[in-house]
């Protein structure tokens, strides 16, 4: 009779594809210690102070007898056979345990069986457990964390070899799991992002470098690093043409360093060749990294007050003077430029202001124009009116 403990997710017991019936919690979770030790016997004195660490030594011991007797009550006719007990050991045998072949797969080289070890992988380790016992939790987050560290380096490689392999669907579908499972890591999120741009999905992978710098904000504090910034430079400035680093400059790793001239060049050469290069050096400045938002401008009008009260008007301006403060802040790349009147916003659609602002006084007076930065569509919200759209 066949035996099967499966523990990557909620554990699972069956017996000739049958699962077992109501176990209870602590022989659950001695069946799930012994299978997760691969066959290895384990010391009764072991097994006593894991999962009774609050009583005496006597009192474990009776109570690990009497987990043992449940056991072999719920195994039936098989269980001498799978569950070997003496006098100072535990052990499992002939027991088909989904960790051990998860271990393997892992291992392997071979694109067919990481796919595997990625199936078998239903959740996190035990999932359903929560002993009243800190040894056997401590134990517990040990083996989640190692089992994660294993799926993750797992789909890390199963990302890679699909991508190799053109298969951009499958590498984003991995990828994202491998997201999902550890948002932290920035190998995965590379990963992604590389990707959903070999699918032709760019726009997709720089809301992947959005959503991993949001989050390495809100839970470390940090910005992405070096490698994933440049990936996402690279990516920006592949869908935007006009700021592609000139060839032959600062894309090959040249130094913008002076020119040199040979004793027969004649002045026009020099200045042309000085011309060049401060194009160069230019381009390369171009070059930091831009805002992801830089395609969307913002037109704020002033903020009517249609309270008919007019002590309520300095709210009203309030409002008005923190969200421009706000755009200027956060808007990186934003100019905001000044605007004659409110008609130019709802009139002239393509308006041009002629001078940029990019700085702002709150102690400007309460009703003049505000800024706008290109094309708008207006929008209503309760007693304000925001214009947002791309720039003309």
């Amino acid at each position: 009779m066949a035996l099967s403990i499966d523990m990557l997710g909620s554990l699972v017991i069956e017996r000739d594809e049958c699962r077992l019936g109501k176990v209870p919690k602590k022989a659950r979770a001695l069946l799930g210690y012994l299978a997760a030790q691969g066959g290895q016997a384990v010391s009764r004195e072991r097994l006593a102070d894991l999962l009774w660490p609050y009583q005496g030594s006597e009192q474990a011991r009776h109570s690990l007898r009497n987990c043992l007797l449940e056991l072999r009550k719920a195994l039936g006719p098989s269980a001498a056979r799978h569950l070997i007990a003496d006098f100072a050991n535990c052990r499992i045998a002939e027991v088909v345990v989904d960790l051990d072949r998860f271990e393997r797969l892992a291992r392997s080289g071979e694109r067919a069986e990481l796919q595997a070890a990625a199936e078998l992988y239903r959740g996190e380790f035990l999932s359903d457990f929560d002993i009243d016992s800190e040894p056997f939790q401590e134990w517990l987050a040990a083996e989640r964390d190692r089992t994660l560290a294993l799926i993750c380096e797992v789909l890390q490689r199963l990302t890679a070899a699909r991508d190799a392999a053109g298969e951009a669907d499958a590498a984003i579908q991995s990828g994202r799991r491998l997201v999902a499972l550890d948002p932290l890591s920035e190998f995965g999120q590379r990963a992604l992002m590389r990707a959903y741009a070999h699918a032709g999905r760019r726009g997709e992978a720089l809301r992947q470098y959005k959503s991993c710098a949001e989050t390495l904000k809100r839970e470390l504090g940090v910005a992405p690093d070096a490698e994933t910034q440049a990936l996402a430079h690279e990516l920006a400035r592949a869908g935007n043409p006009t700021e592609a680093e000139p060839r032959g400059g600062a894309a090959e790793g040249r130094e913008l360093g002076p020119p040199r001239f040979g004793a027969g060049d004649s002045l026009a050469a020099r200045a042309a060749a000085r011309g060049e290069r401060a194009a160069v050096a230019a381009a390369a400045a171009r070059l930091t990294w831009p805002c992801l938002l830089s395609s969307i401008g913002v037109a704020v009008a002033p903020l009517r007050n249609l309270t008919g009260d007019p002590e309520q008007q300095y709210l009203v301006d309030a409002f008005t003077d923190d969200l421009v403060t706000d755009l200027l802040r956060h808007g990186r790349g934003l100019s905001l430029k000044p605007i004659a009147d409110e008609r130019r916003i709802l009139g002239t659609p393509r308006a041009r202001p002629s001078a940029a602002l990019n700085t702002w006084s709150p102690a400007a007076p309460a009703q003049q124009p505000r800024h706008v930065a290109g094309q708008h569509a207006d929008h209503r919200c309760g007693n304000h009116r925001i214009s947002v759209g791309r720039p003309a």
